[in-house]
């Protein structure tokens, strides 16, 4: 198993190699840069202060020799500086991420609490009508998108519920209850997708096995079918839904850019777009190199839990 891990700790160097070059080239691609988004259109932006502002920057300087210096000093652990609040990308980064990382967890934790026993419940009552109401409701869960059930929900709660914090971010140490109210709305939008996924895998793969012969043998020894599900079935068709809930978390992270957006909330995707539309290189690298990081070592993970799972699995 240790063998396995470093092998795969060592194919994360050509991941992340690959999408330090994609968001580097990608954002030099972008009209304009961060010497216009500071000086804008006040008569200081002349072609002699842009450049002046860009010899500042370092942005003058072949795009070769500003990516080593960045990705040499991000292996460092040294993300930079960012161009337009002059602080250090890092540490801006650590004080985001908990924002995110409480919204990617909150809605995780609703899939796997809504998602895994409704889709239980549809397969132990194949072909019923609940089972036709279940699947027609995750077709629907997958195919809205999630800043539309975000728009919404934060439209129907200033209407119905105008007492409701619907933007904004309380920290959970200052004010628990208050915390648990503003993640609310953005956890049902981020995770609406998320449950259907989640609800359909869990029926699909416990269909598969319910068909296997060793659980006819149990039904065959008279169990109560509960138990067969339960205690037989069920722990074996955790694997694809794991497969799948980890895949998910890549795609919550991404989601979170539109979702803290609307909902205002202070973190890692909201950030991001700030940095965005600011031209703020630097930012922007160093935040999307970092959660690249995140979900494929969140991935790696998941990888390990199969042997917990299913003790038949071994790495090699």
């Amino acid at each position: 198993m240790l063998k396995y891990f470093v092998k795969r700790l060592g194919m994360l160097i050509p991941i992340l190699f690959g999408v330090s070059v994609v968001v580097f080239v990608t954002m030099r691609l972008l009209p304009g840069d961060v010497a216009s988004a500071m000086l804008g259109s006040s008569a200081s932006a002349s072609p002699e202060a842009l450049a002046q502002m860009r010899a500042r920057l370092g942005l003058d300087r072949p795009l070769q020799v500003q990516y080593v210096d960045w990705i040499s000093n991000a292996l460092r652990g040294d993300l930079g500086v960012s161009m337009l609040s002059s602080g250090p990308v890092t540490p801006e980064i650590l004080r985001r991420m908990p924002v995110t990382v409480e919204l990617a967890f909150f809605s995780i934790v609703t899939a796997v609490l809504v998602g895994v026993p409704l889709g239980v419940l549809s397969a132990m009552y194949q072909n019923s009508l609940y089972d036709a109401m279940t699947r027609v409701a995750s077709l629907v869960w997958l195919s809205v998108p999630g800043f539309w059930v975000a728009t919404l929900l934060v439209l129907g709660a200033s209407f119905y519920v105008p007492t409701w914090p619907t933007l904004g971010y309380i920290d959970f140490p200052t004010n628990p209850v208050g915390n648990l109210q503003t993640m609310l709305l953005p956890t049902i939008s981020l995770s609406a997708y998320v449950v259907g996924g989640t609800l359909r895998m869990t029926r699909s793969a416990l269909l598969e096995v319910l068909r296997l012969d060793y659980i006819t043998a149990a039904r065959a020894r008279g169990g109560p079918e509960r138990v067969v599900v339960f205690k037989h079935a069920l722990k074996n068709a955790l694997i694809p839904v794991v497969t799948l809930v980890g895949l998910y978390l890549g795609s919550l992270l991404g989601g979170a850019v539109l979702i803290e957006t609307i909902f205002t909330l202070p973190g890692l995707g909201k950030m991001l777009i700030d940095a965005i539309q600011g031209r703020d290189y630097t930012l922007v690298q160093g935040t999307v190199l970092f959660l690249a990081a995140s979900v494929v070592l969140v991935n790696l993970l998941v990888d390990m839990l199969y042997g917990a799972i299913d003790p038949r699995v071994r790495y090699e």
